[in-house]
């Protein structure tokens, strides 16, 4: 016997052949949990690269590259480019004057103060904040000798030195220290250039 019903040509229609607003809907989901996940994975990568640059940026010894001849340019010392004995003992010298982290290492702290100059090195013989323990105090880095080249030579180790005067003439005092073995180091970085650097005690 055959079935007298009547099918409605759209309800005869298989559902499947009829566009879904629902499947529309997941398919846009869809791409927009693709889009933002794309994003998230972009804001990653990029934390990722900041948090690991600082460390790129550090300059030490050993390295060579126009990165290590701008810092010896800021540092006022002959720019060659490699970051050698002479560049580290000006860095050290930097830090010390500028109270920041020694280490010879020339990581954000330091270049960034470079960069704005917002260390202002203390000259010999003044005190103030700021500046560590270089700047004052009994114990006087000493480098006999007035002329200008000595003096050149002598603030590339040690920017800030000057000319001073005692009893026995004038001499370079490449700076003042309230501890005699910072006195002692910096002396001895003056002496590893060559210059006859000594600690006098001159209270």
């Amino acid at each position: 016997m055959k079935s007298l019903l009547f099918k409605h040509p759209a309800v005869a229609e298989p559902l499947s052949s009829a566009p879904s607003k629902l499947k529309l809907f997941k398919l846009q989901t869809r791409k927009m949990s693709s889009f933002a996940w794309r994003g998230l994975l972009s804001v990653v990568a990029i934390a990722s690269i900041l948090s690991i640059a600082p460390k790129a940026m550090a300059l030490r010894f050993g390295d060579t590259g126009t990165e290590v001849s701008r810092l010896q340019s800021a540092l006022g010392i002959r720019a060659d480019g490699i970051f050698g004995s002479q560049t580290r003992s000006a860095v050290i010298s930097y830090q010390e004057r500028c109270g920041l982290l020694v280490d010879g290492i020339a990581g954000t702290q330091t270049l960034s103060t470079l960069a704005s100059g917002s260390c202002l090195a203390l000259r010999p013989g003044e005190g103030g904040s700021g500046g560590g323990d270089i700047g004052y105090g009994p114990y006087v880095v000493v480098v006999p000798g007035s002329s200008s080249d000595r003096l050149a030579a002598v603030n590339r180790v040690a920017p800030g030195a000057a000319y001073d005067e005692a009893g026995r003439g004038s001499f370079i005092n490449a700076g003042r220290f309230s501890s005699r073995s910072n006195a002692e180091s910096l002396s001895d970085r003056l002496k590893d250039v060559g210059l006859p650097a000594r600690v006098d005690f001159r209270p």
